[in-house]
């Protein structure tokens, strides 16, 4: 099966960006990831192996990026029994340490273990020469049997190539199971990476959803990942703005949307209707299957204290007030 189409949604984090991949994966042509796929824009990642394997390439760097994006794909890929996983978080939060890395990230489970580790084997033995025991003097501290990974030295564009190549031979998989041809990601970080997915695939369509920034502060307070209080999460919300506003200067209008949460839940219909046009897919009416629920919206308004409001105001005001969102 060809794949007719591959999107992005991305975002700050708590935007929206799950329950519009929940929506579009209702479209009887789309298939929706059930997880972030996460590996090819996170640390470790697609991301980070194209530049060691091309235009920084050393022998050591490229060992030590094949090495730990190896460990990326069989973190995702190697799944645990639930009384293990129980287990893990038990004690994680009990010695207040980090759980097992994409714990809750069965990429494995979802492509079909078999054939996830067929893929990635093919991909890792186009991008390495030979792997032998030995150490040098950067090699991770007391590893039991150390490796080294003698990679082969890429032209971008090649190394792009393959890349591109081994995600569509991995995300072909379950739409052959569905009968599809386009794929949806929801890793909210995309767009900061936007540029690069797009290096990948110059077809791919982007989607940022948004949501009233205030709003979207009050729900990273229930969370431990974006900060630990109200100015930590400002912060983080500013850099990851204004980092969207740079990168889609460098897109092309045709490969990017921008959506408003609370406009696409007060006017799904219309709404959809036009993110479909973008992506250049007939509309299905079963993509208004999911509801959409105001509950949330206005939150801010009594999560938040005074002295928040007014650092979201100094931090924030001009973005804010580029998104159409008033004080």
């Amino acid at each position: 099966m060809q794949v007719k189409g591959r999107i992005f949604i991305g975002g700050t984090g708590r935007s929206g960006t799950t329950i519009l991949s929940k929506i579009l994966g209702k479209h009887n042509n789309i298939y929706r990831f059930p997880c972030e796929t996460r590996f090819i824009i996170d640390p470790d990642g697609i991301i980070d192996l194209v530049p060691a394997l091309s235009d920084k390439w050393s022998p050591y760097i490229g060992s030590k990026a094949v090495c730990r994006f190896k460990k990326m794909m069989y973190n995702l890929g190697e799944t645990e029994i639930m009384a293990v996983k129980l287990r893990r978080k038990v004690m994680s939060e009990v010695l207040n340490r980090s759980p097992k890395k994409y714990l809750h990230f069965p990429l494995g489970d979802i492509i079909g273990k078999k054939q996830y580790f067929k893929e990635l084997n093919n991909f890792l033995d186009k991008l390495i020469d030979v792997e032998f025991k030995g150490l040098w003097v950067g090699t991770d501290s007391y590893l039991k049997n150390p490796k080294i990974f003698s990679t082969k030295k890429f032209a971008r564009e090649e190394i792009i190539n393959l890349s591109a190549e081994f995600i569509n031979n991995l995300f072909t998989i379950p739409l052959k199971k569905q009968n599809k041809s386009f794929w949806v990601d929801h890793t909210p970080f995309n767009i900061l990476h936007a540029t690069f997915l797009n290096e990948l695939f110059p077809d791919m369509k982007i989607i940022h959803i948004y949501r009233d920034i205030r709003d979207v502060i009050s729900s990273y307070k229930t969370k431990n990942w974006g900060g630990n209080d109200a100015q930590d999460i400002i912060l983080w919300q500013k850099q990851i703005l204004q980092r969207w506003l740079e990168v889609k200067t460098n897109l092309s209008e045709n490969s990017y949307y921008e959506i408003k949460l609370e406009e696409l839940i007060d006017n799904p219909k219309k709404n959809l209707k036009d993110i479909f046009r973008f992506i250049g897919i007939p509309f299905d009416e079963k993509v208004l299957q999911i509801g959409l629920n105001k509950g949330h919206i206005g939150r801010w308004k009594k999560d938040l204290i005074k002295e928040e409001i007014d650092l979201v105001k100094k931090e924030l005001f001009d973005i804010m007030k580029k998104y159409d969102y008033n004080w």
